[in-house]
């Protein structure tokens, strides 16, 4: 199954969702490939909500039988070539994930749509954790060389405590390493 963006999801499941993402691409990147196309669409989930990164690196195949585009527009980094993308691209893929999956939480209300939160760089992000905003700030700068990576994104959600209802959800990102 592909993410649902809906409110059947938790903020905790929110979380470890792009928690695990962000563990699976670092390893992806770690062994030196690149996904290319990160969008809902490749996040596979299961029963228990584990999710999975699926189609990365298939950008070399379909340039062979396809015709570009070969990326989900509405989650590529600007700057994008389909035919090379980079780790800065994913990254600012995985930016764009993390407004769709938190907007419901944390945007409500909030005057710019998505698309000019992303695209504008309208970071108005007052009801978000400082911690979530940072992450997001920085996986969609402007800038590619300015982009975090997945080390840096693993490391916040593992530094910082983040409590709702009572439960303290750092702890259950330690599943997953």
């Amino acid at each position: 199954r592909q993410v649902q963006i809906s409110n059947s999801w938790s903020l905790e499941d929110s979380l470890n969702c792009l928690f695990s993402v962000a563990i699976s691409m670092k390893r992806l990147h770690d062994s030196l490939l690149i996904h290319g196309n990160l969008c809902p669409s490749n996040i596979l989930v299961d029963k228990v909500k584990q999710c999975y990164i699926s189609d990365f690196g298939l950008y070399r195949i379909k340039e062979i039988y396809y015709k570009p585009p070969f990326v989900n527009p509405q989650y590529s980094a600007p700057e994008i070539d389909p035919l090379h993308p980079t780790r800065a691209t994913d990254i600012f893929s995985y930016g764009v994930i993390m407004c769709r999956l938190l907007q419901e939480y944390f945007l409500q209300g909030n005057k710019y749509s998505l698309v000019q939160l992303i695209m504008e760089g309208c970071f108005d992000f007052r009801t978000l954790p400082a911690f979530l905003s940072e992450i997001i700030s920085q996986c969609l700068e402007k800038n590619p060389s300015k982009r975090c990576n997945f080390d840096f994104i693993i490391q916040t959600f593992q530094a910082k405590s983040f409590v709702i209802k009572h439960i303290n959800i750092s702890d259950n990102f330690y599943k997953f390493t």
